[in-house]
């Protein structure tokens, strides 16, 4: 009995030694997990709460650009508002400032510095008023437009009496414009003599001879002018079939002017002798300054200088 009750003990005890190491390792094992899900949970919570942070932090900046869009937006349409409105004290000082602007550069024109400085300066008065009641997106009232209505006034008046209204406006800006294009026409004529001179091909003296007279002809006005008295005065020999008329085609100034002056030396009555002188169109200016220069010591010899070019019914080839 003892034999057989001996190993009965020995296992019963280590079953029991089992059964508590199997409840110390369920028990470590539960401490460990709870350990690693409140772990978990922390990491988790901060993950949340930093990524709310973040998406709080973004947005704020658009709300108040928004906002500020949209005051902007209504400041510029209420502004648009009283610029249309025909009733409204911004739209008649806007009216003034153009009106006002123009008379600027008539007074100037007509070297009225001191108006054009008073206008100036009210300009300046007129849109600091404009831009103020901008900002303060509210409409002009009378006592905030009268003063500066009434000063613009009077230089506009002053204006008036000083006749800069519209219709001289227009009739100086139209002699402006008459006055631009004549010197447009005549640098045009100019520049295209030059390049046909300039084009031909002479000898550098002559050459040089072509250059100087073109400029004469063109810088002396008072040279014209005595071409053009000379050519009423002799207007009634070019026709007159009782004179000895020569004509004369020729592009070189040098051999025509041998001619010309060879004839009036050797004449008895050069007083009766009337050259007909045709030339190119690069060269016609050239011949005009220079015989128009040399008049009086032709001896009374009447010189008329013409352009082939004129005369249609020559033939091309010619």
């Amino acid at each position: 009995g003892s034999n057989h009750s001996s190993p009965r003990g020995a296992l019963l005890s280590m079953n029991r030694r089992r059964g508590l190491d199997f409840r110390r390792a369920g028990g470590r094992r539960k401490i460990s997990n709870v350990v690693w899900w409140v772990l978990s949970a922390i990491v988790i919570t901060l993950f949340i709460l930093i990524l709310s942070k973040a998406t709080q932090i973004e947005p704020r900046p658009s709300i108040p650009e928004r906002r500020y869009r949209h005051e902007k937006l209504v400041e510029g349409m209420n502004m648009t508002e009283e610029m249309l409105s025909p009733t409204s004290f911004a739209r008649q000082v806007n009216d003034q400032i153009a009106l006002a602007k123009a008379f600027v550069v008539i007074a100037k024109e007509s070297k009225n510095l001191q108006f054009a400085w008073d206008l100036s300066a009210q300009i300046r008065n007129s849109q600091l008023l404009l831009s103020t009641a901008a900002a303060s997106r509210r409409p002009l009232t009378v006592l905030d437009s009268e003063p500066t209505i009434r000063d613009m006034a009077v230089l506009l008046y002053q204006a008036q009496q000083l006749h800069y209204d519209s219709a001289t406006m227009i009739m100086r800006l139209k002699a402006t414009i008459q006055s631009l294009e004549a010197q447009m026409n005549s640098v045009t004529e100019k520049s295209a003599k030059y390049a046909q001179i300039a084009a031909e091909e002479v000898p550098k003296s002559l050459y040089c001879l072509g250059v100087r007279l073109t400029t004469e002809w063109f810088q002396n006005s008072e040279l014209q002018g005595k071409l053009v008295e000379r050519s009423h005065a002799v207007a009634s020999k070019l026709t007159d079939t009782s004179l000895y008329h020569f004509c004369v085609f020729s592009d070189n100034i040098v051999a025509t002017s041998v001619v010309v002056n060879s004839t009036a030396l050797n004449s008895k009555a050069p007083e009766k002798v009337v050259f007909h002188l045709v030339t190119n169109e690069i060269n016609y200016a050239v011949m005009k300054s220079w015989f128009a220069m040399n008049m009086d010591n032709l001896r009374g010899v009447t010189v008329e200088v013409q352009k082939f070019e004129d005369f249609k019914w020559l033939n091309a080839s010619y």
